[in-house]
């Protein structure tokens, strides 16, 4: 008997925490050709994050930001990005 595959599903949502270096080029690949129509992004990597979503946004666009401290008195922040595919964003506007 076989498992079913992960990849022969559609998925709505990517849900990526990378380390600090940020996303694997393979993941970037894996977002932009999938069926995610919605990217939920954590990141405590700015650099690496602005790179991130430097390399999505032919596809996707940023729809949210929120910084979270979760160490306070230290100068490290998470960040909680919610971003969209382009082309289902332009048809949710009219």
């Amino acid at each position: 008997k076989s498992e079913p595959s992960l990849f022969n599903k559609v998925y709505q949502v990517l849900l990526v925490d990378p380390p600090r270096s940020g996303l694997d080029r393979r993941v970037c690949e894996l977002a932009k050709t999938g069926s995610f129509e919605h990217i939920i992004y954590i990141s405590c990597g700015r650099e690496a994050l602005k790179g991130d979503i430097l390399e999505l946004s032919d596809m996707f666009e940023v729809i949210d930001c929120t910084i979270l401290d979760l160490f306070p008195r230290t100068d490290s922040v998470e960040s909680l990005v919610h971003l969209q595919r382009k082309s289902n964003r332009e048809s949710n506007k009219k």
